[in-house]
């Protein structure tokens, strides 16, 4: 808004003096407000001393009225033998008499002579029992929706046989009576509690009312003393007292609340505010005049440097003029002297922002330009070609970084006398790339074979030579079937690493090879909410026991339906999980899911051991392992962990040790996928498992390969002789379960059995198994047709 130093300065100036008057100004407002207020606290606490004493007065009269008729002795003549006339004659004689605006008699009985029984709300029960323990009892009572000051006195003929109650009625007018003792103009309002935190306002007879919004800023209602503070109210500031008043029945309150408008408490004060800020904004507007002056004269040589630095930055050399020998003048000289530093430099820093630091060969950012500016001729294509130099690590690590440097500059100048090639540059700590022109693939394959060439000749480094292999990606600009997000450069950095998979020397970017790792980057975030959902849940394989026909047990397998990829495979998102450590919630939510469904499997009557398959990244964690049996245990859950052999291969005695602290914990445990991986018979035999379940891959083709049936008879006999159990997977066809109950298999899954089925489903599926007849071949054929 303000773009001149002058405005800027008489604002600031202006500010700082309205800043200082605005502390001040609040500094003695909070004062004067104090004062009034400690003024009004003190009028009000001596308010609430002569409340006290005209309270504890007219208590002491009510107390001897009652005590005078309570001792008379035809009065308690007729209230032990019950002469409720003569009761209720003698208390409307005295009421008049003694301006009492409720008299009445309770008996020891729970009798109510001169008041309405449901005028005490229900408490005469608990009002006699408060009674028998202090039978001389006074406060506020609250009778027919109105509250009086009240006094007890006991009837005693001798013994007590009831009280005598008088009670005045603490209307408006008698609250403004002692308002009025006040040398201030207060409000005296009473409020009265019948319990469960609900207020009155029995003056006004009015129903509840919002206590938090009436007692706002008030000490706690329910404390015995209170004093005079500030508070915000619908009538706006006031200065409040509350004064905690006691009780004449049980369960009951009463707080006399006494208000005085804050507003009225600075009436005296508000001339002296007024002159105040009239002196205020005349020193003000003068203050405003003498910087305006003061301002215009200093932002003239400022103005002259503005200027000339915006010559400079619009790249047109600038100088300014002598200004003087004083800080202005010499910040014109530093600023002459600082343009010819700054044309000096600009080269310096051009040439560094597109050159490594290392090896002085132009970088990334001096490659991209190039790209953006130099678009290819019709006919013919940018290409880049990033070229990695192999174990450079190494070689870096034997030579040292600065032989590293010069052998990278040394390469960069070979690859630059190829043909047709437009630029070489760093573009990482062991890659160079190369733009070139081309026609074609044909042509770009060509020149990046010439490039290979070039970048592997033996580079001499002082008494050193040192060979180079090198491995190319390729990618061409404006390649339409590219990731749009990825330029050539990042496409033929892929591509390298796409050669280097391949153990190939060159290759161009595959976008099918590609895929789209944006949404493999997002599936796990997607996989974590689907948790939570019925997107992921559990689908179950029974598990055949071939010896006896019947069902052994279920396998629990995972199962994503994604709501817009659809189905996803286990493979997919199971090893992206063990690739970014989800793995572990994952599994957390399987084996919770898993002893759930166990314990419904059981109130259907099927208690049938669930297998739950454990990563072997998760088998050398001892503290999920453990928190993984305490689970188990804590369900009295059978569940069976099923783990490949290669679970043991990358820290096999850790491993092994969890695996035993398992088998100890009474949780057995199964060799998943046998024959899938690396099969390694000397951690085969270590493995405490108590089964051993063959990859489907030797299962499918049992029945029409004699080579697999005799590995799948020999894994057979091998398990038995290390004591485990044999399960196959894959069965799909009666001749291959046949087979394999004759070379002694005990268990079979697969489709043929049945397939992987929701709970609901196999709950189903396992009633009517039950219902079948129990011998193995009735059993088969049922089990077959599902």
């Amino acid at each position: 808004m303000f773009h001149r130093l002058q405005h800027k300065l008489t604002i600031i100036y202006s500010a700082l003096f309205a800043a200082v008057f605005i502390v001040l100004a609040a500094a003695i407002s909070w004062g004067v407000t104090e004062r009034a207020s400690e003024t009004v606290r003190e009028d009000m606490d001596a308010t609430v001393a002569v409340f006290h004493r005209i309270w504890s007065l007219q208590e002491s009269q009510l107390a001897e009225s009652a005590g005078l008729l309570a001792r008379d002795f035809g009065f308690r003549s007729a209230v032990a033998t019950g002469d409720t006339p003569t009761v209720q004659s003698a208390l409307d004689n005295l009421k008049g008499r003694l301006d009492v605006d409720v008299a009445f008699v309770l008996t020891a009985s729970g009798e109510v002579v001169g008041l309405e029984p449901q005028a005490l709300g229900g408490r005469t029960p608990a009002l006699i029992d408060a009674l028998s323990d202090r039978p001389e009892a006074s406060g506020v009572g609250y009778f027919d929706d109105a509250a009086f000051q009240t006094v007890a006195v006991p009837v005693l003929a001798p013994d007590l046989i009831g009280w005598v109650v008088f009670a005045r009625e603490l209307s408006v007018d008698e609250l403004a009576r002692i308002a009025d003792l006040a040398p201030i103009s207060l409000t005296a309002r009473l409020f009265f509690t019948g319990g469960a935190d609900v207020w009155r306002e029995p003056a006004l007879r009015s129903g509840p009312i919002d206590a938090a919004q009436v007692f706002a800023g008030l000490d706690d209602v329910s404390a015995e003393a209170s004093s005079a503070r500030i508070r915000r109210t619908e009538a706006g500031r006031m200065i409040s007292a509350a004064i905690p008043i006691s009780p004449f029945m049980p369960q009951t309150g009463a707080l006399l609340v006494l208000d005085f408008p804050l507003r009225a408490a600075l009436a005296p004060y508000r001339s002296i505010l007024l002159i105040m800020l009239a002196t205020s904004l005349a020193g003000f507007g003068v203050l405003v005049a003498a910087t305006w002056m003061v301002a215009r004269g200093l932002t003239r040589p400022i103005t002259a440097l503005d200027e000339a630095a915006g010559r400079m930055a619009a790249g047109e050399p600038a100088q300014v003029a002598d200004a003087g020998r004083d800080e202005i003048g010499r910040l014109g000289k530093s600023f002459n002297d600082m343009v010819h530093q700054i044309l000096s430099r600009e080269a310096h820093i051009r040439h560094a922002a597109r050159h490594d630091q290392e090896s002085g060969l132009p970088n990334r950012a001096a490659l991209l330009e190039l790209i953006a500016s130099k678009p290819a001729e019709p006919g013919e294509t940018i290409f880049v070609a990033t070229i990695g130099i192999d174990r450079f690590h190494e070689i870096r690590n034997a030579i040292g970084y600065d032989l590293s440097a010069r052998l990278l500059r040394e390469v960069g100048g070979n690859l630059g006398r190829v043909g047709r090639v437009q630029l070489v540059a760093r573009t990482a700590t062991s890659a160079l790339a190369a733009v070139y022109i081309a026609a074609d693939r044909d042509e770009a394959a060509r020149i990046a074979r010439h490039l290979a060439h070039a970048a592997s000749e033996p580079v001499s480094l002082d008494s050193d030579i040192v060979d180079v292999n090198v491995t190319i990606g390729i990618a061409a600009d404006g390649d339409p079937s590219a990731p749009a997000n990825l330029g050539p450069l990042e496409l033929s950095g892929v591509a390298l690493e796409q050669a280097r998979s391949e153990l190939g020397s060159l290759a161009f970017f595959d976008p099918a090879r590609y895929g789209d790792p944006l949404a493999t980057l997002s599936l796990m975030s997607s996989m974590i909410r689907a948790l939570g959902t019925d997107d992921i849940y559990l689908a179950y394989q029974p598990k055949l026991d071939l010896r006896t026909g019947l069902v052994s047990g279920a396998e629990a397998l995972l199962r994503w339906r994604h709501p817009d990829r659809g189905f996803i495979p286990p493979d997919v998102f199971v090893a992206l999980a063990e690739e970014t450590g989800h793995i572990i919630p994952l599994t957390d939510w399987v084996l919770g899911q898993a002893i759930a469904d166990q314990a419904r499997m059981r109130q259907a009557g099927h208690s049938l051991p669930v297998s739950v398959n454990l990563s072997g990244r998760l088998m050398c964690d001892s503290e999920f392992v453990g928190r993984v049996l305490e689970r188990i245990s804590a369900a009295s859950a059978d569940i069976v962990l099923e783990v490949t052999e290669t679970a043991v291969i990358n820290n096999p005695e850790k491993a092994l040790a969890i695996m035993r602290e398992v088998t100890s914990a009474g949780v057995a445990l199964s060799i998943d996928d046998y024959g899938a991986g690396l099969s390694n018979l000397s951690y085969l035999k270590l493995i405490p498992a108590a089964e051993l379940k063959i990859d489907k891959a030797f299962v499918l083709s049992l029945d029409s390969s004699r080579a697999d049936a005799l590995l799948v008879k020999s894994t057979i006999d091998l398990a038995h002789s290390l004591g485990m159990r044999v399960t196959a997977e894959g069965v799909e066809s009666a001749a291959a379960m046949s087979m394999l109950a004759s070379m002694g298999a005990e268990y079979a899954q697969g489709y043929h059995i049945a397939r992987p089925q929701a709970l609901d489903v196999l709950l189903g599926w396992l009633d009517e198994q039950a219902r079948a007849p129990a011998t193995p071949s009735r059993t088969r054929r049922k089990v077959s047709r599902t």
